[in-house]
């Protein structure tokens, strides 16, 4: 988490390129969530030659209004607002609105988030991530979408607030070679809500049983 350094989403793009290529990893099954599943499908775009399969949970890549939260973080004085009124009990509540089942929301769970939050360097590189987003940029990649020759599962859930529903359906309907599947009574994190349902629906995707759009049923907390 330097200081200084760049945390656009292309810049973010090139970060992780750059550390596949420091390990050795030539191609990959890529996974993002939110701007994650954002930053591979500029990655799919720019280097397909890196990109084995692509999965898509929730990915956020194209405009639309941004959470209370991530609003604040990015006005004017976000940087000085942001740390002077940071605690616990934003965590909390952030997590709780990405979560459909926001009992869910275990202090365990809000902890683990908390205290890597309080490591250094960490609450000013994500006010920086928010300052540096702006989805209308972003267009360049998304209009070339159709070119994304991957195989892609996208993955959305149902009951997310952060990002429409509408958004997957757009990347299902641009890009060529994909399937989408729809989680119900699910927020903007399937892989911490529905962890079991959501790796599933991957291995299913890798394995090449899951090969038509989907919409699972609703399930109890395990």
């Amino acid at each position: 988490k330097p200081k200084g350094a760049a945390y656009d989403p292309l810049s973010l793009m090139k970060g992780v390129k750059a550390w596949m290529d420091a390990v050795g990893l030539e191609k990959v099954i890529y996974v993002g969530n939110s701007l994650g599943g954002g930053v591979g499908i500029i990655m799919s775009v720019e280097h397909p030659e890196a990109i084995d399969r692509l999965v898509l949970i929730d990915a956020a890549i194209y405009p639309h209004k941004k959470p209370f939260i991530i609003a604040l973080a990015g006005m004017p004085g976000g940087s000085i607002g942001g740390k002077m009124i940071f605690g616990r009990w934003m965590v909390s509540s952030t997590l709780k609105e990405v979560f459909y089942h926001a009992d869910w929301v275990t202090d365990e769970r809000i902890d683990a988030y908390y205290t890597r939050m309080r490591t250094e360097g960490a609450l000013e590189a994500m006010i920086r991530i928010v300052k540096a987003l702006d989805f209308k940029r972003l267009e360049p990649y998304t209009q070339r979408a159709s070119q994304i020759k991957s195989k892609t599962l996208i993955i959305h859930g149902k009951n997310d607030r952060w990002v429409p529903i509408e958004d997957s359906y757009t990347l299902r309907r641009q890009i060529p070679d994909s399937v989408m599947a729809v989680i119900p009574d699910c927020g903007h994190v399937p892989q911490e809500e529905h962890p079991g349902i959501t790796s599933g629906l991957i291995l299913n995707f890798l394995d090449g049983t899951l090969k038509k759009d989907t919409l699972l049923p609703a399930v109890a907390q395990p």
